[in-house]
């Protein structure tokens, strides 16, 4: 049988209950995406639902990247019931309605793992959230409201963003993520569920590692040397990339904090026997706090694939 692939609206006003496709089961999440708070798709964008959100999770601007969150190897449901209220004289009437509540359980990245997903702890207001359903290979979200003209899919609002504590059990420790959807109806009323086609496997769609600089020896008036790293200095990627981000150098920035001056770059060279990059530049004073800053993550995106852009800040000797 043919999978259906495109975007199903699950909000049909009429109450027929023949077994829809909208067969979302939560418990085949085994990752979701965090998303700019409002953030929607057009129509074009998604038919293009790996291309788009593969985009949204590499862009350049941090305030407007998606965050792709797993893999998940199981969860707990904490939802909450909808209230039932009993009047005095023994009616009842619906009260207030139940929230969806999941605790997802994560297994790759151990404690390193914790503290990156701990930076969106509170979060809730800064993002909405997108299901990746492994079982349909599918993306999970919301049909967005009648007066946003020509979007057909809007990530789940949250109401709750947070890192449960990691708990040991016999010889393993166990690390979560939980999330509260903030209206029930996202999801009960207005499921939006695209089907991307069977050569795009959502588990694919995956996110930027974090770049650091790291000074490998004190930067003088006039030159000095950094380490490039990923994953909190356990991994150098100079022996990968090193003449790569050499190359880029034109993009590489050097600016005096306090003035904001652009400080000219004349070269930068990878040494692979001392793991460094040596930079020379226009002259500093002594004393001076600067920044230096890689190229963004659009014009790495050819050479050194798949990290974000990173700076640290060193005063001149």
């Amino acid at each position: 049988m043919a999978t259906y692939t495109g975007l199903i609206t699950c909000n049909t006003a009429n109450g027929n209950t023949g077994i829809p496709q909208c067969s979302f089961d939560w418990t085949t999440i085994e990752y979701f995406m965090l998303v700019p708070k409002n953030y929607m798709m057009t129509q074009t964008e998604i038919q293009t639902a790996f291309a788009t959100l593969q985009a949204k999770a590499y862009n350049s601007t941090e305030s407007l990247r998606g965050y792709v969150i797993g893999k998940f190897i199981g969860f707990e449901d904490k939802s909450t019931e909808t209230t039932i209220d009993t009047d005095g004289y023994g009616g009842v009437s619906l009260g207030t309605d139940g929230k969806f509540h999941w605790v997802f359980e994560y297994k790759n990245g151990g404690m390193n793992y914790d503290i990156l997903l701990n930076t969106f702890k509170n979060a809730q207001d800064a993002y909405d959230v997108i299901f990746f359903d492994k079982g349909a290979n599918a993306i999970v979200g919301t049909t967005p409201s009648s007066n946003t003209s020509g979007y057909v899919f809007k990530g789940l609002s949250l109401e709750l963003l947070y890192m449960p504590l990691p708990k040991k059990e016999a010889n393993k420790v166990r690390h979560y993520i939980g999330i509260q959807l903030a209206d029930s109806d996202e999801l009960l009323k207005d499921m939006a569920y695209y089907v991307l086609p069977n050569s795009q496997k959502v588990g694919k769609i995956v996110s930027l590692r974090n770049m650091e600089l790291q000074p490998h020896t004190n930067f003088t008036t006039t030159s000095g040397k950094l380490r490039v790293t990923a994953d909190g200095g356990a991994v150098s990627l100079g022996p990968s990339y090193g003449t790569a981000l050499a190359a880029l150098h034109a993009n590489w920035s050097i600016v005096r904090n306090d003035t904001g001056a652009a400080i000219a770059i004349t070269s930068i060279t990878y040494t692979a026997a001392t793991d460094s990059f040596n930079f020379v530049n226009a002259s500093i004073a002594a004393g001076i706090e600067i920044t230096i800053t890689t190229p963004t993550v659009a014009q790495m995106t050819s050479t050194v694939p798949g990290f974000g852009n990173a700076s640290i800040v060193l005063t001149t000797a």
